[in-house]
């Protein structure tokens, strides 16, 4: 596709944005990739607590190579884009909130998580899967550097139906989302909070989940509402090409975000730190094992 009049920015602008996503996108798929190298690497994580967070890092990878797919070289390429930042940008958020949900349960109801597993599993795989339902409608299309749901600029009713068809696929979901997840977080807050910790260590701990259980939705309103508000706003008119980049590469970092808030985890750094010290510890030996073996 080369024809200006396909994208909502000039041509240049247009190569601007989608350098912008790619480079999000890609530092998104390195984070993503490290935490599934890591979930397979060590048996020992393999809890439901970081399973959960690796079918999170699944979504968010597909979300990031969806990001970076050269849509200006051909339709089939902004198909496939289209097909996966409407899947798994959903799947990402849903899984969020299913974190959110386990946390909740495990610390005020104080029940297991594993039985809620297999729904998580099939809302968060199989319910994307309505996006897809835009299709019957018209196929995905360049709108504000991504291909997503085109938007037409006559007030008609088919421009009715894109905005309908949008709110449905993303922004409604995302803002249910964003208020269950802040609400579950401050449940937390406030139950740690009241409870009776005598011991310092409890009491840091409790510092550190509380700092946690803060950021997590911070980190859905910085890097999430942005790109919601401009895609909003441009129901009316069309943003500047800036605005768009900012938003849009803030939408491509969101995985690598997620893979260091949320895959980052203590057991994980245990994990790398034992890694590290083995091996320094080979290396110490090997090195003796030298100078002894020149000493003879």
């Amino acid at each position: 596709m080369s024809d200006d009049s396909k994208y909502d920015y000039s041509l240049d602008d247009q190569n601007k944005i989608f350098i912008g996503n790619a480079a999000a996108g890609s530092l998104s798929i390195m984070g993503c990739t490290f935490i599934i190298v890591i979930f397979f690497s060590y048996p020992s994580l393999r809890k439901l607590p970081f399973r959960l967070i690796f079918y999170l890092t699944i979504a968010d990878l597909g979300n990031s190579i969806g990001t970076i797919m050269p849509y200006m070289n051909g339709n089939i390429y902004c198909q496939i884009q289209g097909y996966f930042v409407s899947y798994f940008g959903l799947s990402s958020i849903l899984w969020c909130a299913f974190i959110a949900h386990a946390i909740n349960v495990a610390i005020i109801s104080q029940q297991k998580i594993d039985k809620y597993e297999k729904i998580y599993l099939f809302l968060g795989y199989i319910m994307p899967l309505l996006t897809f339902l835009v299709l019957i409608h018209k196929e995905y299309e360049v709108s504000l550097g991504v291909c997503w749901i085109k938007q037409t600029n006559k007030l008609n009713n088919e421009h009715n139906i894109e905005i309908i068809l949008r709110m449905i696929t993303y922004y409604i979901p995302l803002l249910i989302i964003l208020i269950y997840v802040c609400a579950q977080h401050i449940r937390v807050i406030f139950a740690i909070k009241r409870s009776d910790v005598l011991e310092e260590d409890s009491k840091k701990i409790s510092l550190i989940l509380i700092m946690k259980l803060k950021i997590y939705p911070m980190i859905m309103v910085m890097f999430l509402l942005p790109i919601t508000i401009i895609r909003l706003t441009s129901f009316s008119a069309t943003p500047r090409w800036s605005l768009t980049l900012l938003a849009d590469v803030g939408v491509g970092l969101n995985g690598f975000i997620n893979s260091i808030v949320y895959g980052l985890t203590q057991e994980v750094r245990n994990e790398l730190s034992k890694t590290f010290c083995k091996r320094k510890e080979i290396e110490l030996l090997t090195i003796e094992d030298q100078s002894e073996l020149e000493n003879e």
